[in-house]
């Protein structure tokens, strides 16, 4: 048998056989002993193989067909690879294709791998019919398809080559079909002994496919500790050179000039003041000067500027790389020259002490990621951060120099600039990426929101302005990452699903007593009696390599994006376990520390605390949302918490009239309920109702609302039937059945269906005076409040008045509880209005006035507050206190036009408010004569009407306040 198979030639082909020469004439100049010492052992162990091979033309084939085609296969490839080949027990091609495809699939190369398919399966066809040849099927079939699975998984590592593996393995499907096909034509002993040969040939090759990879690796290895030892070997004649002896001075070592440096000149002054001789610094004295930060914050190129720049003010520059450093460096500096010796990249501080010149005449400028590194040594230190936009957007301009035809957009270069956090090595490789692929700033912003589109920049843009510079945005913080103890790198993963910015200590202290399932063991460091030391260890490691950041003052910790960003990826491509974890993690984190929604239908708890961690939640949700990989990794336990948070979340933004993330978070809520949820559990109503609600606000989507609170009711009333037939139901399952009865009666009487309205109010009051002892207080009260308001719109105001009165006695019984303070005074404003509807100005003037006092004392300028003064405003103008009602509705305009501008969903509600609060000024205005004010605020008004409606307000009056009334009729 030949020494190598005639598909083999075919890993020259193209372009890829140009790389290979490339490479091997580089190393050839660097790593002669390496490669030299490769080939010789490659050319000893084909001699082995030879001679196996002739020995074993001398056996019969009558001895043992399977012992001589296995005996052919240990020839051709070693011990340790057939062992590994047979260790993953693979015996057909589609059990080895579904093997390979999650590796293909995380690198986004799984329409590469179905072109493997038809030729994999072709060389099946043959294995199978060798095997029945020579009746031993297992053995072989394992190694040949163990290690085609070796072979494809190297093959995904290496993307640039894997069309040529490809074309090798076509090449080798169609040898083998030509094979069986003499086969059956003549089925021979000596065609039969040439079949063997042909399917150890299979194991060759994927032998050698593996071979050549490890080789190529061991090269490069090689390779680089030739560099290094060369570097080492110019650095130690460079410091004998310093000696009296010595002639070559000056004498520079530093990485070359960088032209596209971009300059940080506050930097540049720390390390010219400390290195620099000056009137504060002695002229012969040590001085010495740290930069430490994030990787990829620019550190390696200020020292370099710093390099170029006084390369006149020293004889002596060394560049020394910290896993390079010559043994002799320390010994070899002279005294009689003046030195700059820069330490890159340094990660331990035995180096430096090691290393730490006794010479007094130089300067030593030190690189590192780690913050407290070298402290105890230099004589100073500064931070190298990100760039500020501004920074961030010249530095991008400069490195694009014109090349893209939008790069002098200001604005679009900012927004660039920015969406990279600043971070010099992201604008950098994203700039010369942009520069090279002549893609347009507008289309790489557009781009971008893709998750997998960034994913792949962060693994292959590399930066025009520091060529050499080794790493890209995937790889640059791989090496700190590996060095966090296990619970950082806990604490890490768990802060991916989380928002960057503000993550409170509080997320990691979950109270013992109120976890009702316990923590796996890698999520200790979240159980509060478990993890102050621990928390502290981990977080001090992700601060001290600059991974995380603390804030002092508000106890909490944040994240770089980009860092984010890397961690992400690394989480999505890793092991699947830590992914899960990491989900279940950051899920279980945030229940616990998000503010309950009271199963009784009680007011929201805790405000602060839910705008604090919403932000959290959202992040959350847009990973769930947006990665496949995260969604299959979510397990049921992790689904469940995350539906009753998403809830509780989605339940405050709808309070905050936040409408649109309330929606998704009610959306995503009921796709997981209906996945992890029986039929009849009550935890599936949740999400409905959340979203009937959200609909009710909107008077176009009243339909869809009745559509899913119904829903919710139904869901209600089978978890009654089946779960509480022979036994009375707990107090909760009665409470949200009578919130589900009232949700509907608001939704019956947006509709117009008045009497349906009142039936469903009253069962909600029937059910709630059943269980007064648990629900006197808020919860009758605000059924009260939603009876008196349906009476009212009846016509029947007496009855609404005495109902709101009935509504604010039950409000009576809570002191200093600002919160029911606050729906109290709302809630007093409707009988202010329904007194003033009976003619009893005395009382409305007095309920007027105590609920716009509290509701300024409780929760100022609310919207609560603004329409409030609308309604006082009103009741003002009727009775011909024209002055006071102008002041009102001035008030009232005030709070609606400054919420309309940060209100994201919640704008048209401001809208709706300031066009009626508009409009009753224009009124006022035009009372007191004052009819230019009055035609201005009424053609606002009436903008914006229009924007909200897309419909003209009538000319009459009367009906114009109808529709303006219209706009704020409020449930």
């Amino acid at each position: 048998m030949k020494a190598s198979l005639s598909c083999l030639p075919c890993w020259g082909h193209d372009e890829d056989v140009d790389e290979v020469v490339e490479i091997g004439r580089v190393a050839s100049q660097h790593s002669k002993i390496s490669i030299e010492t490769l080939i010789d052992a490659t050319s000893a162990e084909n001699e082995v193989a030879q001679e196996k091979r002739n020995s074993l033309a001398e056996l019969s084939w009558q001895d043992s067909k399977g012992d001589l085609v296995l005996e052919h296969i240990r020839c051709v490839a070693d011990h340790e690879y057939i062992r590994q080949s047979q260790s993953y027990n693979v015996s057909n091609c589609e059990t080895m294709i579904a093997e390979v495809r999650g590796t293909f699939e995380a690198r986004k190369l799984v329409q590469t791998l179905g072109q493997f398919e038809k030729p994999l399966y072709a060389i099946e066809h043959f294995v199978r019919g060798i095997t029945v040849v020579v009746q031993v099927a297992d053995p072989i079939a394992q190694i040949i398809w163990g290690g085609f699975l070796i072979l494809l998984k190297n093959a995904a590592r290496f993307a640039d080559l894997i069309g040529t593996i490809l074309n090798c393995v076509c090449n080798l499907s169609k040898m083998l079909e030509r094979f069986r096909i003499y086969n059956d034509m003549y089925a021979t002993e000596r065609v039969k002994v040439s079949l063997s040969n042909v399917c150890a040939c299979c194991v060759e090759f994927c032998a050698a496919a593996a071979k050549i990879r490890g080789k190529i690796e061991e090269a490069s290895r090689d390779f680089m500790a030739e560099v290094n030892l060369q570097q080492a070997k110019e650095t130690h004649f460079l410091t004998k050179g310093v000696k009296p002896r010595a002639t070559r001075i000056p004498c520079h070592l530093i990485p070359f000039s960088n032209r596209l440096f971009f300059p940080r000149p506050a930097i540049m002054e720390w390390i010219e003041a400390h290195l620099l001789p000056g009137e504060s610094t002695s002229p012969t004295g040590l001085r010495s000067f740290l930069l430490h930060g994030l990787g990829g914050s620019g550190k390696t190129q200020l020292a370099a500027k710093f390099a170029h720049d006084h390369r006149n003010d020293y004889e002596i520059i060394i560049w020394a790389i910290a896993d390079s450093v010559s043994d002799s460096l320390k010994a070899d500096i002279g005294i009689d020259y003046k030195w700059l010796v820069i330490f890159d990249n340094v990660d331990n501080e035995e180096l430096l002490q090691n290393y730490w010149p006794s010479s007094a005449r130089g300067s030593i400028l030190v690189t590192s990621r780690q913050r407290i590194l070298g402290t105890t040594l230099v004589d100073g230190a500064c931070e190298v951060g990100s760039l500020n936009d501004a920074e961030g957007a010249s530095m991008i301009q400069l490195i694009l120099d014109n090349k893209v035809s939008d790069a002098n957009d200001r604005e679009l270069v900012a927004e660039m600039a920015n969406i990279l956090c600043g971070l010099p090595l992201a604008l950098a490789q994203m700039a010369g990426y942009l520069r090279t692929n002549h893609v347009t700033v507008r289309e790489f912003l557009g781009d971008y929101k893709s998750l997998g589109y960034a994913r792949n920049l962060f693994g292959n843009a590399r930066s025009l302005d520091h060529p050499q510079y080794r790493h890209t945005l995937e790889t640059v913080w791989q090496l700190s990452f590996k060095k966090l103890s296990i619970d950082a790198q806990t604490l890490l993963r768990i802060a991916v699903f989380l928002h960057p910015d503000g993550i409170s200590r509080q997320l990691f202290q979950i109270p013992k007593a109120l976890s009702d399932m316990p923590l796996p063991p890698a999520l200790q460091i979240l159980q509060k009696s478990h993890n102050t030391l621990r928390y502290n260890e981990a977080k001090s490691s992700l601060t001290q390599q600059f991974l995380m950041k603390y804030n002092d003052q508000e106890l909490s910790l944040s994240i770089h994006r980009q860092v984010q960003q890397s961690a992400l990826h690394e989480l999505l491509d890793g092991d699947l376990e830590n992914l899960r974890m990491a989900i279940f993690g950051a899920t279980r984190a945030l229940y616990h520390a998000y503010p309950r929604q009271s199963p009784l239908g009680e007011p929201i708890p805790n405000w602060p605390a839910c705008q604090q961690y919403t932000a959290h939640v959202l992040h959350l949700l847009a990973l769930y949302e947006t990665e496949t990989r995260i969604r299959e990794a979510t397990d049921p336990q992790t689904l469940a918490l995350m539906t009753e948070l998403l809830c509780d979340c989605g339940v405050y933004l709808w309070a905050r009239g936040l409408f649109r993330d309330s929606e998704r978070m009610a959306r995503t809520s009921i796709e997981i309920a209906e996945r992890v949820f029986e039929p009849h559990n009550c935890l599936r109503a949740q999400p409905y109702t959340l979203l009937g609600c959200i609909c009710l606000r909107s008077e176009e989507r009243t339909e869809e609302a009745v559509k899913y609170l119904e829903l919710a009711l139904q869901i209600r009333k089978e978890n009654l039937r089946r779960d509480y037939k022979h036994t009375d139901a707990p107090l909760h399952i009665d409470i949200q059945l009578a919130n589900a009865y009232s949700n509907l009666g608001i939704a019956a009487k947006q509709m117009g269906e008045f009497e349906k309205a009142a039936q469903l109010h009253e069962k909600t009051i029937e059910i709630k005076e059943r269980r007064r002892d648990h629900c006197a207080g808020f919860l009758l009260a605000l059924s009260f409040h939603n009876k008196g308001k349906l009476r009212r719109l009846q016509g029947h105001v007496e009855e609404a008045a005495n109902l709101f009165a009935e509504c604010n006695k039950e409000m009576r019984i809570y002191k200093d509880d600002k919160e029911m303070e606050a729906r109290q005074a709302v809630w007093l404003c409707s009988l202010a209005e329904a007194e003033a509807s009976l003619g009893r100005a005395g009382d409305a003037e007095l309920h007027f006035s105590q609920s716009l006092q509290m509701l300024k004392a409780v929760v100022g300028d609310s919207l609560d507050t603004g329409m409030t003064r609308l309604r006082f405003g009103t009741f003002r103008y009727e009775t011909g206190s024209l002055q006071e009602a102008e002041a009102l509705f001035k008030d009232a305009e005030k709070i609606f036009g400054s919420k309309n501008g940060t209100a994201r969903d919640g704008q048209f509600l401001c809208k709706n408010k300031l066009a009626c609060a508009l409009h009753w000024l224009g009124r006022t205005y035009a009372q007191l004569g004052k009819n230019q004010d009055s035609d201005e605020a009424q053609g606002r008004a009436s903008k914006l009407y229009g924007e909200i409606t897309g419909k003209q307000i009538p000319a009459d009056a009367q009906e114009a306040l109808a529709e303006y009334e219209k706009l704020v009729s409020d449930d």
